[in-house]
């Protein structure tokens, strides 16, 4: 697949919630709302000529591309007729998306530290 080719979009912008819940979720009127607000903005950014959104053009032939890599993105897109391009499996999306990796990685500000729930739950029960 190359670069300048049109693509179709699909953009998830709820996707941390399903990565997090390890499954698909259906957003609620309030998220959906905040969603179709910056979708516009998301769409400027990443958009080249000729893209489109899933949905508005036929996407039969056309590279497949979401805002997040999820796998109900790549079932979404495979089953609009779209090309897909190899993705990483969904448990590396999962894992390099919760925020524990980015701390892991030094990401934040100086001294702060990444604090799992459980690890709440064991020092309250101490």
């Amino acid at each position: 697949m190359r670069d300048d080719e049109p693509a179709v979009w699909l953009l998830n912008l709820d996707a941390e919630r399903e990565l997090a819940a390890g499954r698909p979720l259906t957003p609620n009127a309030r998220l959906a709302a905040r969603m179709e607000a910056v979708r516009e903005a998301a769409r400027r950014a990443l958009f080249r000529p000729g893209d489109a959104l899933l949905g508005e053009r036929e996407a039969g032939g056309r590279v497949g591309r979401a805002w997040c890599r999820t796998a109900t993105a790549r079932r979404r897109l495979e089953a609009a007729g779209a090309r897909v391009e190899d993705w990483p499996a969904p448990e590396t999306v999962r894992r390099v998306n919760d925020r524990a990796f980015a701390a892991a990685l030094g990401a934040g500000p100086p001294g702060a530290r990444f604090v799992h729930p459980a690890e709440v739950g064991d020092a309250e029960a101490e």
